[in-house]
């Protein structure tokens, strides 16, 4: 799927006699990726010819020896290199583009021509430079400019943030100093980003730029082991703007635990500043800024005051808000059913998954590419995290019942297969009829649908009863998103892993 800039500036290697064309190549995806002429659909390099570019493309047209590709490859050889660049170039468009672009120079070794590719690697790094040189230094929203400048920088850096799927020198983090430093240097300014644009979203303060903010947040103070003080400020001041006090209280809660646990000490003063200025309402605090009359902050309404036995439809929408039934455009899921590659894009670090046999995800072979690429750029972050619970074959008595000879275990061998491949991927099984397909997507959305696993589930399509997938917004006053998480991790806790070795 391509993501915001994909595409060739000329399509045609040599139109027209006007020489060879500047194609895009994209280094922030797990595969490398190049748009030549000819189809839409971009050519993969992959394995030691995708290394081999990576480390061309990003050198700016510098010229890379043989005896240094062949030590980044790990080859024991020079003499292994000729036939990889060979290959490559067969692969970029051989006597065409890929002869031309790919220059020999037998003194110095190979390069690949600057003038002759869009990288996506240097645009993202053009969006970034400038905003974090200019407010790299920021320690706090009161240091940033005002919430127009603010908007304007941010846009820049989100329109980054939708290049990135992986660091663009993925995989050669180990092979030499070269790809290293290369991996290093977008690694550090891949971080400058996301804090600014914590930052930023904050001083905007408009609600989705505000449930921005908080999600970055949660991973920080959930998934580090030591997150700063000043992270644990920020959120309790960003729930705060959503006029949510349940999470503030919450969070402040969160971190009172964090450090009786981790450090034997009180909570730093300055979270409970941050907490006592939320409980007071101090003027200033609150950084949410109504964009007109669109989304406002959730009342802080008591559960007492909620109407239950009221069929009146605004009384059953404030009910809905209330407990975060949402459809909010910011959550960047659309329609009643929710696709999995859909789910993948839009996913950064965790996606948990509970259903009966996970086949929409490995049945398709392009699905399943994209979860091979999407499960590989979580491989390389601590924080990735999937899982999936499916049903034990052992269990497919009942099921067998109600489906006939429907049912089969093919999907098995391939949810092992990735298991074994991908330390960010777990699979675990269970033996019961399960009542609701779960997705949780990182810490700021669930969906659930219903199963009915009776007779009318397996009418023909156009018969059947519609089970849509319900989006759920964990940051309403009244969370029920917080039930079907907590759900999933007691059926996680319950269930055996997957065996691999069984399904080799």
């Amino acid at each position: 799927m391509e993501g915001p800039g994909d595409g060739v500036i000329e399509r045609g290697a040599f139109a027209h006699g006007a020489g060879p064309a500047v194609v895009r190549v994209q280094l922030l995806y797990p595969n490398a990726r190049v748009f030549l002429s000819g189809p839409d659909a971009p050519v993969e390099i992959r394995k030691a010819c995708g290394t081999a570019l990576r480390l061309l493309a990003l050198s700016a047209g510098q010229c890379i020896s043989a005896e240094s590709l062949a030590l980044a490859l790990e080859y024991s050889t020079t003499r292994s290199v000729a036939p990889m660049i060979k290959k490559l170039r067969e692969l970029l468009g051989a006597g065409q583009w890929g002869h031309v672009a790919l220059r020999n120079d037998h003194r110095a070794g190979y390069r690949l021509d600057p003038g002759l590719i869009q990288l996506d690697a240097f645009e993202f790094r053009g969006l970034v430079e400038p905003v974090v040189q200019e407010y790299g230094d920021c320690a706090d929203v009161e240091d940033l400019p005002p919430a127009a400048v603010a908007e304007q920088k941010l846009a820049m850096l989100e329109r980054a943030a939708g290049l990135w799927r992986a660091n663009p020198a993925i995989g050669l983090e180990d092979l030499d100093e070269a790809g290293h430093q290369y991996y290093y240097e977008f690694d550090v300014l891949h971080d400058g980003m996301v804090k600014l644009q914590t930052l930023l979203a904050m001083r905007v303060g408009t609600l989705p730029r505000l449930r921005h903010a908080i999600k970055t947040l949660e991973n920080v103070v959930g998934n580090h082991h030591s997150p700063d003080s000043h992270d644990w400020c920020l959120l309790i001041r960003a729930y705060h703007s959503t006029g949510n006090p349940a999470k503030v209280q919450d969070t402040y809660a969160r971190a009172r635990r964090h450090y009786d646990v981790e450090y034997g000490q009180h909570v730093p003063r300055e979270i409970e500043d941050a907490f006592e200025r939320s409980s007071s309402s101090v003027t200033g605090f609150s950084l949410f800024r109504s964009p007109g009359d669109t989304v406002k902050p959730l009342p802080d309404v008591p559960p007492a005051q909620i109407s239950r036995g009221d069929d009146n439809r605004a009384s059953l929408l404030e009910v809905a808000d209330l407990i975060g039934i949402t459809t909010h455009p910011e959550l960047s899921l659309t329609g009643e059913r929710m696709e999995p590659v859909e789910l993948m894009h839009r996913v950064r670090q965790r996606l948990w998954f509970s259903g009966v046999l996970a086949s929409k995800w490995v049945q398709d072979t392009e699905v399943l590419g994209e979860l091979d690429e999407f499960l590989t750029v979580l491989d390389h972050s601590p924080q990735g995290d999937v899982r999936f619970m499916i049903m034990n074959p052992d269990g497919y008595r009942r099921l067998r019942e109600l489906r006939g000879d429907e049912i089969s275990a093919e999907h098995l061998p391939v949810l092992a297969r990735l298991t074994r491949q991908h330390s960010s991927f777990q699979v675990k099984v269970f033996s019961h009829l399960p009542r609701f397909r779960i997705h949780v997507l990182d810490n700021d959305v669930v969906t659930f649908s219903s199963y009915r696993l009776d007779e009318e589930s397996y009418l023909p399509d156009d018969q059947k009863p519609k089970s849509p997938h319900v989006v759920l917004d964990p940051l309403a006053p009244f969370p029920l998103a917080d039930a079907f998480a907590s759900l999933f991790r007691e059926m996680w806790q319950n269930s055996s892993f997957l065996d691999p070795e069984r399904y080799a």
